[in-house]
């Protein structure tokens, strides 16, 4: 099959054409690996999900690759967000750290915690003044304890000074599940923290009277990996259950999904299973954020070509949201005045999307602001793939930028697209090459998901 179109775009004349044209490549990454090989990939592991078997919730976290801790400590945190934290005075769970692996000074906790009050004087929208506290079961190298921790945000960003911090005297084993509370009582001025059979109380000294509301209220429970330095390497493995809230039972994972009239964020995987790349994300009512679970090529400017096998294990959209599986990349900048995303041209091609039954699509994009927020990104031109696609089956995705034009390839079915050679003008100032599931445009909160397994990830270098 052979088809010509032309088209106008709004960056200049464009044209597209069904051909039987691909470039070499050759293997990439066949994920034989347990982990993700972060000589390749720039992302670490992140699960946050409902065990089936032992109706738990599972949470992991690792930290990245070296090229994106640019400050540190660098974190990784991992949390599961309560609906309505300005209600919660207490929180609690059962707790079992499964795994942590460590590196140099790295560390790795599982923890609930939250910010309870505010002490900055004024009307303000920031952090500043705001006091967080948590208790968490840790690994620092010398063997689990259990730590409570205060600590107060002096400026408006997301900054914390410690205001003091002890461990709990009780014997903390892998494997094994520990009860963990954490209280805030305003009036007594007082936080109580819980560990197993020990307790530990703050206050009232450095509590003021009648403490405010926190400006960022937020409780939630989680796991974080975190570095000191830019070797380092941490790793953690958590479930917790038999959640309770202002000492009434809140949660306790019965249901194979997070529900979304408790919490306000949700399923997430990046992690390799079976030989394959397993992704997963879903957004809901709690929460309108654009969510994306993606591994980075950690070179990107090399790459010209991606290419991979692609399985919807599962799909749903509703309300305009988009959920989909994807290759993409940021490939130049049109020459718009700005920093940051501005002006840069980025290109996916796509199985899934915002209608009834899945499909695949590709599309060319300019983000218009510094951030990239693809809320507010310009579709240039884009187009569907008369292939069928359903869920469960497999497909060839194939995405490309030789300098002068675009190729999509689903299966044997190719789709080109050249820009308008004016509008080329520099290189990408945000460079990227990746695979992996997002959910966007779920502007309403509306139900949708998606889970996907990629395999023998190909590459065309330049």
């Amino acid at each position: 099959m052979k088809k010509t179109v032309f088209l106008s775009s709004l960056i200049g004349f464009a044209s597209l054409f069904f051909f039987s044209y691909a470039p070499a490549v050759s293997l990439y990454d066949d994920f034989s690996t347990e982990e993700i090989d972060q000589t390749r990939w720039k992302q670490g592991l992140l699960v946050r999900e409902i065990d089936a078997l032992s109706s738990k919730l599972c949470m992991k976290a690792e930290t990245p690759s070296s090229v994106l801790m640019k400050e540190f400590p660098y974190s990784v945190q991992n949390e599961l967000g309560l609906r309505d934290p300005d209600s919660v005075t207490s929180l609690q769970a059962e707790v079992t750290v499964l795994e942590t692996r460590l590196e140099g000074s790295a560390r790795a906790y599982a923890f609930l915690g939250g910010r309870f009050y505010n002490v900055s004087a004024g009307t303000h929208d920031t952090y500043l003044g705001d006091v967080y506290a948590e208790v968490s079961i840790r690994e620092t190298g010398k063997g689990l304890e259990a730590r409570w921790y205060i600590g107060k945000y002096r400026t408006a960003k997301a900054k914390l000074w410690d205001m003091a911090s002890r461990a709990l005297p009780v014997t903390i084993e892998y494997g094994k599940p520990y009860t963990l509370s954490i209280e805030f009582d305003a009036d007594a001025r007082r936080f109580t923290f819980k560990a197993g059979s020990a307790t530990a109380t703050y206050g009232p000294l450095g509590i003021p009277k009648n403490p405010k509301g926190a400006v960022k209220a937020w409780k939630a429970l989680g796991v974080t990996a975190r570095a000191y330095r830019e070797k380092e390497k941490a790793f953690i493995s958590a479930t917790f259950d038999d959640v309770q809230v202002n000492g009434a039972p809140y949660e306790d994972f019965s249901s194979p999904r997070i529900d979304e009239t408790k919490w306000v964020t949700y399923e997430y995987v990046r992690e390799i299973k079976e030989g394959q790349f397993r992704c997963m994300t879903r957004g809901s009512t709690g929460s309108t954020d654009t969510v994306n679970s993606y591994l980075s090529v950690k070179s990107p400017k090399s790459v010209e070509a991606l290419q991979a096998t692609v399985t919807l294990v599962g799909w749903e959209a509703s309300g305009g949201a988009s959920a989909f599986a994807r290759l993409g990349g940021n490939f130049y900048n049109d020459g718009t005045e700005g920093k940051g995303f501005k002006g840069e041209i980025g290109a996916t091609v796509t199985i899934g999307g915002s209608d009834v039954n899945p499909k695949g699509e590709w599309s060319v994009l300019r983000f218009n602001d510094k951030e990239g927020n693809i809320e507010l990104a310009e579709i240039i031109a884009s187009g569907e793939f008369s292939t069928p696609v359903a869920v469960g089956d497999t497909y060839t995705l194939f995405l490309q930028w030789d300098g002068s034009r675009f190729t999509f390839i689903l299966n044997d079915e190719e789709v080109e697209y050249v820009p308008d050679p004016k509008s080329i003008r520099h290189p990408s100032r945000q460079p990227w090459r990746g695979l992996g599931c997002g959910v966007w445009f779920n502007i309403e909160g509306q139900e949708a998901s998606v889970e996907a397994a990629f395999d023998n990830v190909m590459v065309g270098l330049r």
